[in-house]
């Protein structure tokens, strides 16, 4: 009974820190797409452009005003990257990650992911897509859509200069989780202790 007992707290234990990799941690959010603008004024036409942005689950918020089923994950300043063509850099001002669970407030009056570069500043990429009516912004595993978008006239600051996008097409989202190092610390060493339980109770067995 007291090794049941001790695996049972063991396999919870693993549990909830399963569970926390799954809710906090660092996240990686990435928007692909085939874009024509220029940057620092220097044309580009039809590449390929991805924005990579470094956020934190735990910064995730629905106190947007907008209501309960919409999310933003506000990521500092110079932690979003940006490569296109010849050019890549980091954007300097914050950037602004929303997610619209909640059709009737929803831009275009459906489910969205929105990349928005500073605060409500006029520039905005939006991602259309219904398996955004249950994404909160975070992820247990990587998030992939490519679904409709819309784009507002886009003009970011960045260290190499201005990028304004003019068109996009072929739009994709993707999210994915990273777990903080002490729940990963967490988990092993609750693994570990089972397997090191089984291996005890088995050699007692055989000795039996």
């Amino acid at each position: 009974m007291k090794n049941l007992n001790l695996r049972n707290a063991l396999r919870a234990l693993a549990f909830l820190a399963a569970a926390s990799v799954a809710s906090a941690g660092a996240i990686t959010y990435t928007f692909t797409m085939t874009a024509t603008g220029s940057v620092n004024g220097t044309a580009f036409t039809g590449v390929p452009l991805t924005f990579t942005s470094a956020g934190d689950t735990s910064n995730i918020s629905n106190s947007t005003g907008y209501g309960p089923l919409v999310y933003e994950n506000v990521i500092s300043a110079g932690l979003t990257s940006f490569s296109v063509g010849a050019f890549n850099g980091t954007l300097t001002n914050l950037v602004d990650i929303w997610g619209c669970q909640n059709t009737t407030v929803c831009d275009g009056g459906a489910n969205v992911v929105e990349f928005i570069p500073g605060i409500l500043n006029g520039s905005e990429i939006d991602d259309f897509n219904p398996v955004f009516q249950t994404y909160a912004l975070g992820a247990s595993g990587p998030v992939n859509s490519s679904g409709t978008q819309l784009f507002l006239p886009f003009d970011a600051p960045t260290s190499s200069g201005a990028l304004v996008i003019s068109a996009l097409q072929n739009l994709t989202f993707s999210a994915t989780t990273t777990p903080e190092p002490g729940t990963l610390v967490l988990v092993s060493g609750a693994l570990a202790a089972l397997v090191g339980l089984k291996r005890k109770r088995s050699g007692r067995q055989h000795r039996g």
